[in-house]
């Protein structure tokens, strides 16, 4: 049984939990006393009271998993976060810890939870069941191609994610992944395959798709597809997978990579598939290893109190609640207050509650000791500008010099993960406002427009980046293009582009206005304000235009009085001029009144 409530209850949160459903052993009530054992590769820390051989079998075992994944599907293995497992003695040892059903702890034998940049792990030592093993490597799998820049396909990411939770270690000198799964092989002969073109359209809002139970046709038959065009033979294999991978964000469309990838457009590959699952056989594939590096870089040692409480703390924010894990991440950073990771999830926590203050202090903290996390310096940007969320919207003052390091801090962010979308539209957002333009912003932009095609939010803050670069006709062109596109439509990134394009609209009626003030122009300049407030003016701009409009109109009293002593009327200009001071003109115009007045009344009448 899943525990499908606690895991959408997580997903609320912003973390991801999956629950591996495994019958609860009856185990051994925890000692007064336990010493907890560290083990350390590159990318794993095992903790646990199992003892050292526990600890390091469990390392290997994860390290090789890593490096035959990596060997498959390439990443840039420095943008891997950690991950850490904890290795309880039985299922009631993790009990404090599992998420809660109907007020009891659920009756699971496995818990993997990405509590934003987080990575944890909690596992029965008491068991090695393959379900077990099976959910945490697929979940794993996320983990790994979570460090790639650029997009994965559902289809793909879901079928790599169960291709290769079949990993195992069949003895002591190989490993294996690709073993047939027999619910999704049965699944498969029981019901109609999709059509190909629809499973490669299908997306996370598919009635198809399912993260909780990871069953149904979408699962079965992407686990299918994958492990043919990995596995098959005569098919295009790994090399053809990275190619597509590689070609996705390069290419006019996902069918152009397809087909340059696969060397087959969709028709010929679902022939190819359907004849492949007809046959019915899945080998899984062996390949040799030598675990004499890994064994000699396991560090083996006592963990210490801030380790424990730190994943303790994180296994409980993905699980059950902020509350609940808060206590332990603050032991953890008084413990260890040079270790950035209890900072980064106090701060997030901070964020979600909406507590900008103690966010901006703790993740700034977590950046001081070295974070490497990019939603550290995105949460570090949104902590800045808590009343500048929607710096694109009227109503919102600018703070130039907080929009400046906010900018930073999302530039850091898109450093560490160039394919977070929200550190693109953060930095767009702030383009408008910030006091000193970046002329590498324009380059990261267009690479978020890449990223995420047709994003509105990015394709403006392009234009921006484009007019403060001195590109204003580029930019302006842009904008128009863009709200001609979407002339109906209110979403953020929308309300930003007219905002921007209604801004250049008004700097270029200010320009022309002080040319044609200079020529005395007055009925040029009344039309262009009139022109302006007919539109839909920001509060700032519009009070500009409505005071250059009273001053235009005082102006023309002024002219009028002096035509008037001009004709030889001059109590007639006096009493324009007086009716002109009495309703308080804007000052410049006060003045050149009551000068003129005094030419006009030379004996002070």
């Amino acid at each position: 049984m899943h525990c499908s409530g606690a895991t959408e209850r997580a997903r609320s949160r912003g973390w991801v939990a999956v629950l591996l459903g495994v019958t609860l052993l009856a185990g051994v009530a925890r000692g007064a006393e336990e010493t907890w054992i560290k083990a350390v590769t590159d990318r794993f820390t095992i903790l646990t009271t199992e003892g050292e051989n526990v600890a390091r079998k469990w390392a290997i075992e994860l390290e090789q998993f890593r490096r035959g994944l990596q060997t498959a599907v390439p990443v840039p293995a420095e943008r891997l976060r950690p991950v850490t497992v904890v290795l309880f003695r039985n299922a009631r040892a993790m009990e404090p810890y599992v998420p809660l059903e109907g007020g009891k702890p659920a009756k699971i034998g496995g818990f993997f939870v990405r509590a934003n940049d987080i990575n944890t792990i909690m596992l029965s030592a008491a068991r090695n069941a393959a379900e077990t093993r099976r959910v945490i490597f697929h979940e794993a799998v996320h983990w790994h191609l979570s460090a790639r820049e650029g997009y994965v396909p559902l289809w793909l990411g879901e079928g790599l994610a169960e291709v290769y939770a079949t990993f195992e270690l069949p003895n002591a000198r190989s490993y294996a992944f690709g073993a047939a799964m027999e619910e999704h092989v049965e699944l498969l002969r029981e019901e109609s395959l999709l059509p190909l073109p629809k499973l490669l359209g299908l997306g996370r809002d598919s009635l198809l798709y399912n993260e909780v139970t990871r069953s149904g046709i979408f699962y079965a038959q992407s686990w299918a597809l994958v492990h043919y065009l990995l596995f098959g033979e005569q098919a295009p294999g790994r090399a053809a997978v990275q190619r597509y991978l590689e070609l996705l964000p390069v290419v006019r469309s996902a069918d152009d990579a397809f087909l340059a990838a696969f060397g087959a457009d969709h028709a010929t590959l679902e022939v190819r598939l359907r004849r492949y699952i007809a046959g019915g056989t899945y080998h899984k594939h062996v390949y040799s290893r030598s675990t004499a590096d890994i064994t000699r870089m396991v560090k083996i040692g006592l963990a210490g109190p801030a380790d424990v409480a730190l994943a303790k703390g994180s296994l409980l924010l993905g699980a059950r609640s902020a509350d609940e894990a808060e206590s332990y991440l603050g032991q953890a950073a008084e413990l260890a207050p040079l270790d950035p990771r209890p900072w980064e999830l106090l701060g997030h926590i901070a964020v979600e509650r909406k507590d900008f203050a103690t966010a901006l202090s703790v993740l700034t903290k977590a950046a001081a000791a070295g974070s490497t996390s990019y939603l550290v310096y995105h949460n570090l940007a949104v902590s800045r500008l808590p009343e500048l969320l929607q710096p694109w919207l009227p109503d919102v003052p600018v703070d130039p010099q907080a929009m400046d390091e906010a900018a930073a801090d999302f530039r850091r962010a898109i450093t560490l993960s160039p394919s977070h979308v929200a550190s693109y539209e953060g930095l767009a957002g702030v383009m408008r406002g910030m006091a000193t333009f970046v002329p590498g912003d324009l380059d990261l932009l267009a690479r978020g427009s890449q990223q995420s095609p047709g994003n509105t939010m990015i394709e403006a803050g392009v234009a921006a980046a484009e007019i403060r670069a001195g590109r204003g006709d580029d930019g302006r062109a842009r904008l128009e293009r863009l709200c001609a596109r979407h002339p109906n439509v209110t979403s953020a990134g929308m309300l930003y582009a007219r905002r921007l394009l209604e801004n250049e609209r008004v700097q270029g009626d200010i320009a022309e206005i002080n040319r044609l003030s200079a020529l005395n122009r007055l009925e040029d300049v009344l039309a262009i304000t009139d022109r302006a407030l007919a539109r839909d003016l920001d509060p700032a701009a519009r009070e500009f235009m409505e005071s250059v409009r009273r001053r235009m109109g005082d102006y023309q009293r002024v002219r009028e009085a002096v035509e008037r002593a001009n004709g030889g009327d001059a109590p007639a200009a006096v009493r324009l001029l007086d009716e002109l001071l009495a309703g308080s003109p804007d000052p410049v115009v006060a003045e050149e009144a009551t000068r003129i007045r005094k030419k006009l009344t030379p004996r002070g009448l």
